[in-house]
């Protein structure tokens, strides 16, 4: 699809991952979905551990950082604002 606002990923981690060294934000949104292993989310002031089928969507204007151990599975969407 040409000009897409979402892109999808499927991130599987043969150690352990870090989706950003620092706290990113950008204008859209982003949701998570852990199929496997464990994802630690910073978002804001707030700290979320995620296990095996639970979702996360949340605004990516916050400041956040995403850490998945070694082995996780996460099914990961971004949807960029000013994309389209």
């Amino acid at each position: 699809m040409e000009d897409k606002a979402m892109s999808p990923f499927l991130i599987e981690c043969d150690e352990t991952c870090e989706f950003s060294i620092k706290e990113m934000t950008y204008e859209g949104e982003e949701f998570v979905h852990v199929l496997g292993g464990r994802l630690a989310v910073e978002y804001g002031e707030r700290q979320f551990e995620l296990g095996p089928g639970d979702s996360m969507y949340y605004n990516a204007q916050i400041p956040h950082r995403i850490h998945a151990e070694k082995g996780a599975r996460v099914l990961a969407v971004l949807y960029e604002a000013n994309r389209h």
